[in-house]
């Protein structure tokens, strides 16, 4: 499989500590991730619009399934990011 990383700072000398790291463990990137990396930061708007609805479409069901089993379920829902925790309340049933 590919693999892909991406670090963002606003630290200048974070970025330059991580990239002397990687110059360091890294003998040679491979071809195939650094192209799609490319083509990925081209179609950026696109792919961050997709990521977007497929967290949106995953939190609308989140809501649902909690609110649907309000004895039994119990969490407080993400003010961002695409994690969420569910706890099991005690003797909820349902």
């Amino acid at each position: 499989g590919l693999r892909l990383g991406w670090l963002e700072s606003r630290s200048p000398a974070v970025i330059q500590r991580v990239a002397q790291l990687k110059d360091y463990t890294t003998i040679c990137p491979p071809a195939p991730s650094e192209v799609l990396g490319a083509v990925a930061l081209r179609a950026q708007p696109a792919l961050l619009e997709r990521s977007r609805a497929i967290a949106a479409e995953g939190l609308a069901a989140a809501r649902a399934t909690v609110a649907k089993h309000p004895a039994a379920l119990e969490w407080s829902e993400p003010a961002a990011g695409t994690f969420a925790f569910v706890g099991l309340k005690s003797g909820g049933g349902g």
